[in-house]
């Protein structure tokens, strides 16, 4: 599978779990419905992720949410999941009982698989909210961000860090004849020249920003990237966004603070989200604003709230596991 259809099934699942959620607070609305079935029908990365979502709620019986009842042209395992008005305090609970239900059993589906798969391939890993700091037998330093995890391989040739998720700083000893290489994915590769620098798999791109030294930033079929301190770079399926970035607010997370400057939202709350308890879902094109500022990561809901603040969005909670940034 491509990184450009990797990319496809992460937005259509993200774009799915949205659904779910516009569904819910508008189970009436003539046009949203109308929306929901173009959106359904525009690609097959979008009906596979309906189906996955709807197959987990097959499984969950009565706390399920009922779908529509009357038959229509769409199919049984992609039809519109349909929340009744509430006219009493029994009715409010019970939906609010199922949603919460429903809420954990979609979470459980989507996070617990590739954490299974992470724990049996990891050397290392964190949790939400932890850091960790390793030497490697070469002498060399990492620091791990929350929620990371890193797989370990040294050769006599060559030292390679495998980086499965989150975030890690690296402080390089340098060794021309062993050189050392952290690998993102399937595509993706930043190789050391005597440096110290940061990489971050966000969820749909690679981040990388180096503080001292050089490397080089090379992907499957294209031309390779060198980048020296102070420069920061954005690897995306189509394209690579080269920017600068004070040397100091490299990896500035291992202060406790998140400092960006001119970034997407969408790029912020992923890193907020390694502290965050909870999903943290980026509606209505929010995640495309650009925001500057300091954010305090030892609380990621204030943070949150500040990232809002800057372009007059809203932060909504709709369950204690999921909260919407949407447009006020």
């Amino acid at each position: 599978m491509t990184a450009a259809s990797d990319h496809h099934r992460e937005q259509a699942d993200e774009e799915a779990i949205n659904w779910v959620i516009l569904l819910r607070e508008e189970p009436d609305a003539p046009d949203v419905q109308k929306e929901f079935s173009q959106w359904l029908a525009a690609s097959s990365h979008n009906q596979e992720a309906w189906k996955e979502i709807t197959r987990t709620y097959q499984g969950l019986g009565q706390v399920a949410p009922a779908t529509l009842s009357a038959p229509s042209k769409t199919s049984a395992s992609t039809r519109l999941p349909r929340i009744a008005r509430n006219d009493d305090r029994k009715q409010v609970f019970s939906t609010k009982r199922r949603f919460v239900a429903g809420g954990m059993a979609l979470a459980a589906c989507v996070v617990l698989a590739p954490v299974i798969y992470t724990r049996l391939t990891a050397d290392a890993m964190t949790g939400t909210g932890e850091t960790r700091s390793l030497t490697l037998e070469d002498g060399s330093h990492v620091s791990m961000g929350p929620d990371t995890a890193l797989r370990v391989a040294f050769g006599p040739t060559g030292r390679e860090v495998r980086l499965l998720k989150g975030d890690a700083w690296f402080q390089v000893v340098h060794d021309a004849s062993r050189p050392f290489r952290v690998s993102i994915g399937k595509e993706t590769r930043v190789t050391d020249i005597g440096t110290a620098f940061e990489v971050r798999a966000l969820s749909a791109s690679v981040q990388v920003q180096v503080a001292e030294g050089r490397v080089e930033l090379s992907r499957q079929g294209r031309e390779s990237l060198f980048l020296g301190a102070g420069d920061g770079a954005v690897v995306r399926p189509a394209n690579v966004e080269h920017y600068d970035v004070p040397v100091a607010d490299v990896a500035s997370w291992r202060d406790g603070q998140l400092v960006v400057h001119d970034r997407p939202i969408r790029e912020v709350v992923d890193v907020i989200r390694q502290y965050y308890r909870g999903f943290i879902v980026v509606r209505n094109g929010v995640g495309d604003q650009r925001v500057t500022g300091v954010f305090d990561l030892h609380d990621p809901k204030a943070a949150l709230a500040a990232v809002a603040h800057a372009h007059e969005a809203i932060v909504t909670r709709i369950t204690p596991w999921v909260t919407v940034l949407s447009r006020g």
